[in-house]
């Protein structure tokens, strides 16, 4: 059973804390073995009937560990805060595009920032009637169109050897069927913004990834349960059952080595968008990296163009400037886009309060959870 309960309170505390951690014992342990049994798949080819999902005829890849980089990377990220009121609902995103400059070594020679280095943020006001869900949905939806048509502006004015996205390149989890009104007509300039977004970095040969720094996808292991008949291989029924529950990055975090990745899968029917999983550092997990596969001769123009190509070019160069820290395994451009889009919560406050000072009393603007006089 994937899920337990645990009682939490007074003398059950320390007896529920000892049973969650040897629950966490028990995963290690399963984890470990688990990847024993599977680390021979390493040197297999995969089978044939797999060439549709997959790009490479391997299980994994040795990324090679450039020693030149001659490139220059942008990352783009952004921050934001909302806050649910009674007759309107408030988000503040700020948006920013740092472009890092590598001159031939591995050390940095320059960044630039886009539009600067702390721009102002975007106060967005809505007054549609929406449920909690509707909100969550419009302020991710508000925030990925800051950061995609940011993405659209740096390629067309910095032309990057490669652009990184925080997060999936694909619109995960905004269901356009569950969707109306205002929330759904900003959905529909989303995936137009993304569309745009394929369509210039392919024809400008801007190399396009993102970087989902926690992922909790299951999406590979699934691929693996499908290979291991066809490579000969038979676990043991627990084993298959814990496999099952596994989170792709529990797995691969033991699986993997430092300077290896994951053959790349297919995460999209209808863009040429795939993904593999690469460890870069020895104390932190694989990062998922989400790639348009384009051909592209900008980083590397001796490696031969072909189904892999743009896979192992954006391998290496994450690999580069995501090995600093022994523990942190994030590239370094999406760490200072990260840094310098920030928002701290009392800035909304700040908005919050000139408001009501500027407004005087009214019971139109805080719920009651926020007037409580007791």
């Amino acid at each position: 059973m994937a899920t337990r309960e645990f009682v939490v309170g007074g003398q059950d505390l320390d007896r529920a804390l000892e049973e969650v951690l040897l629950k966490i014992r028990e995963t290690e342990k399963n984890r470990r073995e688990l990847s024993s049994l599977l680390s021979c798949l390493k040197d297999k080819p995969l089978p044939q009937e797999f060439s549709s999902k997959v790009l490479e005829q391997r299980f994994t890849t040795v990324v090679r560990k450039l020693q030149k980089i001659e490139a220059k990377v942008a990352a783009v990220d952004s921050g934001f805060l909302g806050e649910e009121l009674h007759a309107l609902d408030l988000m503040m995103i700020r948006g920013v595009a740092v472009i890092f400059h590598y001159n031939g070594g591995t050390k940095l020679e320059g960044v630039e920032y886009y539009p600067n280095p702390l721009p102002s943020a975007r106060l967005v006001c809505s007054t549609e009637p929406m449920d909690s869900f509707e909100f969550e949905a419009l302020t991710s939806i508000e925030r990925l169109l800051t950061e995609l048509r940011l993405a659209i502006e740096t390629a067309e004015k910095y032309q990057p050897d490669l652009l990184l996205l925080d997060g999936s390149l694909l619109p995960r989890y905004l269901d356009p069927s569950a969707l109306d009104g205002e929330v759904a007509s900003r959905l529909h300039l989303l995936l137009q913004a993304y569309r745009q977004l394929y369509s210039l970095c392919t024809d400008s040969g801007v190399m396009l990834a993102g970087v989902v720094k926690d992922c909790r996808s299951s999406h590979f292991l699934g691929i693996l349960r499908q290979l291991l008949p066809s490579l000969g291989v038979t676990l043991p029924p627990e084993k298959e059952e814990f496999l099952e529950h596994l989170k792709d990055t529990v797995l691969l975090d033991c699986l993997l080595s430092v300077g290896e990745r994951t053959f790349s899968f297919r995460c999209s029917e209808e863009f040429p968008i795939y993904a593999f999983y690469i460890k870069t550092v020895p104390e932190d997990r694989p990062l998922r990296v989400e790639f348009l596969n384009t051909p592209s001769q900008q980083i590397n123009p001796s490696k031969t163009e072909g189904s892999a190509g743009t896979a192992d070019r954006v391998a290496e160069v994450i690999y580069a400037i995501s090995a600093h820290h022994p523990s942190f395994a994030v590239p370094a451009p999406l760490v200072e886009a990260d840094l310098c889009a920030h928002l701290f919560r009392e800035e909304l406050e700040l908005v919050h309060e000139t408001l009501l000072n500027r407004m005087g009393f009214s019971t139109i603007l805080d719920t009651r959870r926020e007037r409580r006089p007791f």
